[in-house]
């Protein structure tokens, strides 16, 4: 749950009793984006994050919006050294370069990742490969029941 119910110069209004926590289920979790205002949940705890014995988590940080610059800058350079990663293979920095070119000339048969991030090579534009297809879902097995395996079995009882 995620609230943001807050109004400047006021107590934020109450929006999730401690009734309500204690009915929700183990591993919930309560971000309380008005937590300076007193918050939204009546066991918000200021800049806290805890855990109440019945296992939901309340994130009462005050700060919040301004951790968040510093989260997503890491995810992007997350991606953006496993993007690399993809490319370059085992031969680090050195395979950049030729992986890259290799996937390139093979058209679609090369990586359509390595494909993908490239729009034009020696002045001219590349088609983009088209996207991957779902996967189609598999259909589930019907269970079987023990008792008519034993009854197709006489042998096995």
């Amino acid at each position: 749950v995620i609230s943001t119910a807050a109004i400047p110069g006021k107590r934020s209004p109450l929006l999730i009793t401690k009734e309500a926590v204690a009915g929700m289920k183990a591993g919930s979790v309560i971000v309380d984006l008005a937590a300076i205002g007193g918050g939204n949940c009546e066991l918000t705890r200021l800049n806290e994050c805890f855990t109440t014995t019945n296992g939901v988590t309340i994130i009462g940080f005050a700060d919040l919006p301004a951790r968040m610059a510093n989260q997503a800058s890491a995810m992007y350079a997350q991606n953006m050294a496993n993007l690399l990663t993809h490319i370059h293979g085992k031969e680090k920095a050195a395979g950049f370069l030729p992986n890259l070119f290799k996937h390139l000339e093979a058209g679609e048969s090369g990586d359509i990742v390595s494909r993908s991030v490239v729009c034009c090579r020696n002045g001219e534009q590349i088609k983009m490969p088209p996207p991957p297809q779902p996967t189609p879902v598999k259909p589930k097995a019907a269970p079987v029941k023990a008792k008519a395996a034993a009854e197709a079995n006489p042998m096995r009882a």
